[in-house]
């Protein structure tokens, strides 16, 4: 890990950045993979958070 990466989310992003380098995947369609596991996660009814559904707005 490069230094000043303190949390799991910035070495996600670092990640998921690279692998959109490497694979020529846009910002969408990570965000419609996010979308389908948010909504498979609400299917779950032990689910830890129940809330509204997410919807993919392009802005």
């Amino acid at each position: 890990m490069p230094y000043g990466t303190a949390s799991p989310t910035q070495w996600f992003g670092m990640f998921a950045t690279r692998h959109m380098q490497q694979t020529g995947i846009t910002k969408e369609h990570l965000g419609h993979v996010c979308i389908s596991f948010y909504e498979h996660a609400q299917r779950n009814p032990m689910h830890f958070y129940m809330a509204s559904h997410l919807i993919w707005k392009r802005i």
